[in-house]
């Protein structure tokens, strides 16, 4: 099923719309960009991976059309950059996309070029707290440890950095911080050493979790209802 979310914001008087979208569909090949399909062919994904980039792709297109981003759902593309962060082609307005999928779920986030967003999801495992000790504080070892169920805390963590990371597009080691956390109907975490951000978590149905980081302004609350696959 491709679900799609469209959130609605006014920030220095001009309203912005962003779009997430989630799914496990088994969407269809011919539908890519030829473009696409060419980058796809010369890549040796296996079948999962290749569902998910197809999926992410048509996803994509889907949530582009429903906001407004192009008249032309044909024209409409995704390209690498330089450093192999996606580029949107074939839009009306100045857009950026985040991509993330584990497994067979595919994510996208559609956003206005004037924020800076990322998102991340990864299924659970219960060895996730012992493989990325190494990356984690001594806070957030704890927090891990006394936790009723460590490695649910452990993904929610991980995805969090994984989505800063993305968000400011450097890798892994910048996302190396403490994060605290504040209970509500969703899990939303902030960044003591990257005050800017903050994310919100969201688990899924078999075991997901996402995670969305956006800019750590008050009026930017997004994405804070139910969010279901």
């Amino acid at each position: 099923m491709n679900n799609i979310y469209i959130e609605e914001f006014r920030w220095n008087d001009r309203n912005y719309k962003i779009a997430l979208g989630i799914s496990d569909e088994n969407n269809n090949f011919e539908s890519l960009h030829d473009i696409e399909k060419k980058e796809l062919n010369e890549n040796t994904y296996d079948k999962e991976r290749s569902n998910a980039y197809i999926n992410s792709r048509i996803l994509a297109k889907e949530a582009a059309h429903k906001i407004g981003l192009t008249t032309n759902i044909d024209d409409f593309h995704i390209e690498k950059g330089i450093l192999g962060q996606p580029l949107l082609k074939g839009i009306n307005h100045d857009y950026q996309i985040s991509i993330s999928h584990s497994k067979n779920i595919a994510t996208i986030l559609l956003y206005p070029s004037e924020l800076l967003m990322g998102i991340d999801i990864e299924q659970q495992r219960d060895d996730l707290p012992k493989l990325i000790k190494n990356e984690l504080s001594t806070q957030e070892k704890y927090s891990i440890e006394k936790h009723a169920f460590p490695s649910r805390k452990a993904l929610e963590i991980w995805t969090a950095k994984e989505a800063l990371a993305k968000t400011i597009k450097t890798g892994l080691s910048i996302s190396s911080v403490t994060l605290e956390t504040k209970n509500k109907g969703y899990r939303q975490y902030t960044y003591p050493h990257a005050t800017t951000f903050k994310a919100i978590t969201h688990h899924l149905q078999q075991n997901y979790c996402l995670c969305i980081c956006m800019p750590n302004i008050n009026h930017l609350n997004i994405f804070n209802n139910n969010i279901s696959q």
